[in-house]
């Protein structure tokens, strides 16, 4: 699998993650960082499949549009990449 900008080293297992979860759902041997949800058969159904599948693994909220917005998987896991950091920010901020 090509991996991403930016998600080499330690990141690398949160892209096979990624992956694990379109190759599963759209039923495709391969991801690499240029494969396009659309383009392999992905459909509004799948859409929430993949993104209760991430919630479910990573406790965060993604809207559908995240993944109508950005179809290639790279730019895709690097939404999902942000989305969880930003989440993490706030679970570690102190509300007073």
């Amino acid at each position: 699998m090509n991996v991403p900008v930016g998600f080499e080293g330690e990141n690398q297992h949160f892209v096979q993650e990624i992956s694990e979860i379109w190759k599963d759902i759209l039923a495709v041997e391969n991801i690499d960082a240029e494969s396009d949800f659309f383009a392999l058969g992905g459909d509004s159904v799948m859409v929430m499949a993949i993104l209760l599948r991430i919630e479910e693994q990573y406790a965060v909220y993604l809207d559908p549009a995240d993944l109508f917005e950005t179809p290639v998987f790279e730019h895709f896991a690097a939404r999902v990449f942000d989305a969880i950091s930003n989440e993490n920010e706030r679970a570690g901020a102190i509300v007073i």
